[in-house]
């Protein structure tokens, strides 16, 4: 009973710490967020915008987020890194699932504490083929300039979800 106590406390200690664990500003990257003891130290505005890139006739688009997600979750998923891979991965399934591949790109940028906005991913990146992991090397530093916005039109035929 006491070696299970012990554990326990081990845990409850080394959790919150483990930010200590991964590579960069934790607060830009959000790796090691989660059950932390610093939740509220940084402030954040990001915005996000999805594309999608089907490979046999090149087309691009852009995904309308709000015809999958509720507008807080939009905001989340801005500023989560993993939560945008882990959406990539779900909109190129369902493009699989309909005879379709896609590669899906990422325009994502984010201010941290007031600093100018930063690209958070490589918006060059195919996002769907990236693994997921718990310290991700497809986050860019902190302090890059912004590429260009696109101009594409809006996808029309997106995958239902569900």
């Amino acid at each position: 009973m006491t070696s299970l106590l012990a554990l326990y406390f081990l845990v409850q200690v080394i959790l919150p710490l483990r930010h200590f664990a991964y590579p960069g500003n934790t607060d830009w990257t959000g790796e090691g967020a989660l059950f932390a003891w610093r939740m509220l130290i940084a402030r954040q505005a990001a915005q996000v915008e999805f594309f999608v890139r089907e490979e046999a006739t090149g087309q691009q688009c852009e995904v309308p987020l709000g015809n999958y997600l509720a507008a807080f979750q939009v905001r989340r998923l801005a500023e989560r890194p993993d939560m945008m891979v882990q959406f990539a991965h779900i909109m190129a399934d369902e493009y699989g699932k309909a005879g379709r591949d896609v590669e899906i790109y990422v325009r994502s940028e984010m201010s941290l504490n007031g600093r100018p906005a930063s690209p958070l991913i490589d918006p060059e990146l195919n996002l769907a083929a990236e693994k997921r992991s718990l310290s991700a090397s497809w986050i860019e530093p902190i302090g890059r300039s912004l590429p260009p916005p696109s101009n594409l039109p809006p996808c029309k035929l997106l995958p239902r979800f569900g």
